[in-house]
């Protein structure tokens, strides 16, 4: 997958390769009736299909057992591809990268239109933090690896910051989230509902936001 300009969310389909051999027409999957273990994160369109039970009721006359797994972001999610913990799963395209840097051998198969505007930067409501710029020498949890990461260096490249000028705190998204909450950070890189304009926290109401409108 190619480089972009902004990170971009969206569905890869992914499939792991590692010693095991996987037929993609459903009579190679009837024959063998080993379940399909799908990894999904709190977002895209694999929530929908859970929760519809949609892919169950196609499969279920194959004698196919679809079998689901959470996983708290991207990176973790292809830990687990990787070892063979799951078949197929969904992350943005950044964490993709970095496991391909590390020797993960996965197939991309489909994707879906980016929502730039699920993830950002975040500060409280009561930081002196106004822009990106106000980031230099100050500590920004976010989970390594994923979409938020690749988007901290753009934005603050687009600063004229390098990324040595802050102080990366590297923890899984609940983690982050909570640490952002308690104060012991000064700026959460994250996605999903806490994103909201408004949204109440354990800490306070978040602040400011960057990019902004999907920049």
């Amino acid at each position: 997958m190619n480089h972009v300009n902004r990170p971009r969310r969206g569905l890869l389909g992914l499939l792991a390769v590692l010693g095991v051999s996987f037929a993609l027409s459903t009579n190679a999957w009837a024959a063998k009736a080993d379940p399909l273990r799908i990894g999904y994160q709190k977002y895209g369109s694999l929530v929908l299909l859970k929760a519809r039970g949609t892919l169950e009721k196609r499969l279920a006359p194959l004698g196919v057992e679809v079998k689901w797994t959470e996983f708290p972001a991207g990176p973790q999610l292809l830990e687990g591809l990787n070892v063979g913990s799951v078949d197929f799963g969904t992350t943005g395209e950044t964490p993709p990268i970095f496991a391909r840097a590390a020797g993960a051998n996965l197939l991309y198969i489909a994707n879906e239109p980016p929502s730039p505007a699920g993830e950002g930067i975040v500060v409280r409501k009561d930081s002196p933090i106004r822009s990106v710029k106000d980031l230099k020498g100050k500590r920004v949890v976010l989970n390594k690896g994923s979409n938020v990461h690749y988007l901290l260096v753009k934005a603050l490249q687009k600063a004229g910051l390098k990324y040595s000028d802050i102080t990366p705190v590297y923890l899984p998204p609940a983690d982050a989230r909570a640490a952002f909450e308690r104060g012991s950070v000064d700026a959460l890189g994250y996605l999903g509902p806490i994103l909201c304009c408004g949204r109440k926290t354990d800490g306070g109401t978040v602040g400011g936001r960057w990019p902004r409108n999907g920049e």
